[in-house]
């Protein structure tokens, strides 16, 4: 038993260890190797720099019928009265991650720093001092480019119908972002808290994540793993290990996108599974009909929250419900393994990336409703 712990020691050295060593160099950066002219104001150019290969294959509509209670989709004026299982993937926030405070990266903006905001690092010094803790900035916006192009299309593809462009999310003003102490005090009194999950063994099941993230299947249940990145912690701050800048943010984003579950910001809208969950009261919404469970007279049931109709709260980060995407890049899952010729951006600073966060939503065609 011990010879094989070893081993398993040995294997997640392999598979994070080289993370640090091997992650992007500054000259992949090179806007040269972007297959489309790349812009300083990523977020304005979204026709260039979004993934629309993704949004083209993951867009489908299975011959399998379904029905919503009190439906009231319509196309044209006339009422549906069966609809069909789809499914389509749009991109919803734009995320800047940068060393700088106030830095707007898919803007190009500059919102400048005053006495409180906490300048980052993204890189080991030169200078010896034996840092092994990085810090970055991260800010979300709200982009629904998908919602005005759904006001042309009939309301049974259902887009996320938010209108405004927004700031979702700035860690320059939050103080739980900024302190380690402050945010680990608060996460472990959640009965899903990562704070008990700080263990060897819980690393070791990030091993098995990585491999699923990098085959394009995350496993919803290792929630406190972003795959080929490794625990992400007990805190939600913008402090990571020593490493590549654009790895570090992705993991930066994951902590983000689970607090944004945990605090309803984010919704459920896929048809995901879990193998397991760390507290069944969390498996269905209070409004679910709890009927089946009274006439069983077993446990609760932890059947997951049934999206095809309606977005369901769900306080937990489902996985294989986003795609992270460099901005100019190839969309991928959360934890997916990168290659050099992955991390191609712009702008070209290392320190400064973009990011686009695409989500997945599962729904009944004809029958759900969208707005």
């Amino acid at each position: 038993m011990k010879k094989i712990f070893i081993f398993s020691l040995f294997m997640l050295h392999l598979c994070f260890g080289g993370q640090d060593t091997y992650g992007s160099q500054p000259s992949d950066t090179d806007p040269a190797s972007n297959p489309a002219e790349s812009s300083k104001t990523p977020m304005l150019d979204f026709f260039n720099s979004l993934d629309w290969d993704i949004f083209f294959d993951k867009f489908k509509i299975e011959i399998e019928p379904c029905i919503c209670d009190n439906s009231t989709s319509n196309i044209n004026g006339v009422e549906i009265p069966l609809g069909f299982k789809a499914s389509l993937i749009e991109p919803i926030m734009g995320i800047s991650s940068s060393n700088q405070p106030g830095d707007l990266v898919g803007l190009n903006i500059d919102l400048g720093k005053d006495l409180f905001d906490k300048e980052g690092t993204s890189r080991e010094g030169s200078s010896g001092s034996g840092e092994t803790t990085v810090f970055r900035q991260i800010n979300f916006v709200t982009f629904p480019f998908m919602a005005m192009v759904g006001f042309v299309l009939p309301e049974a593809i259902c887009f996320d119908k938010t209108t405004e462009i927004t700031s979702s999310y700035m860690s320059d003003v939050d103080p739980l972002y900024q302190n380690d102490i402050l945010s680990l005090a608060v996460n472990t009194g959640k009965s899903w808290g990562r704070v008990f999950l700080i263990n060897p063994l819980a690393d070791l099941a990030c091993v098995a994540d990585c491999a699923a993230s990098t085959a394009g299947y995350p496993i919803n249940s290792l929630y406190w793993c972003d795959g080929c990145r490794g625990n992400i912690g007990g805190t939600d701050t913008g402090y990571t290990k020593t490493g590549d800048p654009i790895e570090n943010s992705e993991m930066i984003i994951f902590r983000q996108v689970a607090a944004m579950h945990e605090t309803s910001r984010l919704l459920k809208t896929s048809n995901a599974s879990f193998t397991f969950l760390p507290n069944e009261n969390i498996s269905k919404g209070k409004n679910e009909d709890k009927s089946q469970n009274k006439s069983k007279g077993k446990k609760k049931s932890l059947e997951l929250p049934n999206t095809m109709c309606k977005d369901k709260i769900f306080p937990l980060i489902i996985k294989d419900q986003y795609y992270l995407q460099l901005a100019y890049g190839k969309a991928k899952p959360f934890g997916a393994m990168r290659f050099h010729y992955d991390f191609k951006s712009s702008p070209t600073d290392k320190d400064r990336f973009f990011f686009w966060l695409w989500r997945v939503r599962d729904y009944c065609f004809g029958q759900t409703h969208c707005q």
